[in-house]
This record gives C-alpha cells, sequence and structure tokens, in this order.
C-alpha cells in the first residue's frame, strides 16, 4: 500500500487521513511532477496564471499545445 503527500513547512503531510498507529516506519521519496500544464482553475489557484486571465482562451491554448 502507498499513499501520497506534500511537504509542508518541512514536515511531511499526508493529502488523505491515514489510520497508522503511532511508531510505524514508513519510507518515502521525493517524485517528479507531471510535465506540461495543468487546467486553468489549478494553474489560477496555485498562482501560475493571474486570476483575470481569460478561462477559455487559457484552456484551449493549453489543449492545442497539449495535443501537438
Amino acid at each position: 500500500m502507498s499513499y501520497k503527500g506534500h511537504v509542508e513547512k518541512g514536515i511531511i503531510v499526508a493529502d488523505e487521513p491515514v489510520n497508522l498507529p503511532d511508531g510505524t516506519v514508513v519510507e518515502f521519496r521525493p517524485i517528479e511532477p507531471p510535465g506540461g500544464r495543468h487546467h486553468p482553475d489549478v494553474e489560477r489557484f496555485a498562482g501560475v496564471i493571474s486570476p483575470d486571465a481569460g478561462d477559455e482562451d487559457e484552456y484551449r491554448e493549453h489543449l492545442r499545445d497539449k495535443h501537438q
């Protein structure tokens, strides 16, 4: 079984609740984020694109780039 998480202020935090008893030994390794762009809403939320960028134009441009 594996779980996903992220580092927050230097501490590994599980993305979903995990029911492991205290003292459980775990192993973790960093992974590379997927390449390419994400849906504009995700990028807007993450601050990759500005909040006032046009939704449809950005998404269509992303799809064109992705499928070339």
